[in-house]
């Protein structure tokens, strides 16, 4: 079996050299009945992979089976091969599964919102910033409106509970507005529900909209 390489020198010196199955089979070490054989071919076919068979082979449609209702192991899956008479491997019969078990479907669930329903308000750590001899702690609130993505963003230095007033406050006053609820992850500690709330029930006068803060 000829490589790709000595397939194309082959086409070469007949084609564009004009050279003779004799003077080709020369030049390359082969013999004329291979010259002649290529030469009568449209195009280089490589030597074909053997197919072996597999022990696997009957059992898969008991595989495919399986993993279509539910996505079972491999050392269960082995199990059940036993109990119908497999008598291969367990690392074959892994590999195999591997290969032809169904790509996991992500679950998730989309979230619709209308026009000033309502807001995600979080803190986050932004890390240190230098204050003369030393360093303090930088810290965002952020405010986001749930139909519109527009977000509001106010670097602090503490996320205690005036912090989470006033930075309320803000927000609401730079959204023109208040949501009808607040979606907060996390509420300072010496921050009630109650104290919350009533920062929204407090600018109502503001945006003309009663709001209510909820946790995730």
């Amino acid at each position: 079996m000829i490589n790709r390489d000595t397939y194309h020198w082959i086409h070469f010196y007949s084609e564009q050299q004009k050279l003779g199955v004799g003077q080709t089979a020369a030049k390359l070490g082969i013999s004329e009945s291979t010259v002649r054989r290529h030469l009568a071919e449209s195009g280089y076919e490589g030597r074909k992979a053997r197919e072996v068979p597999s022990v696997l082979d009957e059992f898969e449609p008991i595989i495919g089976k399986m993993l279509s209702a539910h996505p079972y192991t491999s050392s269960q899956i082995f199990q059940r091969l036993k109990e119908n008479g497999y008598s291969g491997s367990y690392s074959t019969l892994r590999r195999h599964v591997s290969q032809v078990r169904p790509p996991v479907k992500k679950a998730f669930f989309k979230l619709h919102f209308a026009p000033g329903e309502a807001a995600q308000a979080d803190f986050g750590s932004c890390g240190t910033v230098r204050c003369e001899n030393t360093e303090r702690r930088l810290s965002v609130f952020v405010m986001e409106l749930c139909h519109s993505r527009y977000l509001f963003a106010e670097f602090i230095p503490l996320e205690r509970g005036e912090h989470f007033m006033s930075c309320h406050y803000r927000a609401f006053l730079d959204f023109g507005g208040v949501p009808e609820r607040v979606i907060v992850d996390y509420v300072p500690g010496n921050i009630t529900w109650t104290t919350a709330n009533a920062l929204c029930l407090n600018a109502d006068g503001m945006g003309r909209r009663r709001s209510t803060i909820r946790s995730i």
